[in-house]
């Protein structure tokens, strides 16, 4: 489950990092179009690694036993005093998993991350290619 997790945690890294990189170093660099159509890649990795790394610690601690239910799972993992930085800042994403869990009431962690990406990626896509051009 730790390696699964570092996964998580890898794609969510990279989504940060995308985000810098474009907006606070090469802003200047690419066209306005550019950065809309590259915003789909880092923002798809951040969602889909927050929601990976909240829902393998969930899981985990269900399958420890700490936790027989999802909410209980999300109030355990919450009072964990060791949980790493990049955990604690996936939880910006709580409301979104919380969504994706009352919508689909997935188990399985990639799914979880999987669907919340999908969805954000289309929720982008509407505004981006439908809203945004008309402002």
């Amino acid at each position: 489950m730790e390696r699964e997790k570092h996964i998580y945690e890898f794609f969510f890294l990279a989504g940060v990092f995308g985000a810098v990189y474009l907006y606070a170093f090469h802003f200047d660099d690419f066209s306005e179009t550019e950065l809309v159509r590259v915003s789909y890649l880092w923002i798809a990795a951040l969602v889909f690694g927050a929601h990976g790394v909240i829902a393998t610690e969930v899981k985990a601690l269900m399958d420890a036993g700490q936790a027989t239910t999802y909410q209980e799972g999300l109030t355990a993992r919450g009072k964990q005093e060791n949980r790493s930085f990049l955990s604690r800042l996936a939880t910006v994403f709580l409301p979104s998993y919380l969504g994706i869990m009352a919508l689909f009431k997935i188990k399985q962690p990639f799914l979880v991350a999987l669907t919340a990406a999908t969805g954000w990626i289309f929720a982008l896509f509407l505004f981006l290619e439908g809203i945004f051009p008309a402002m």
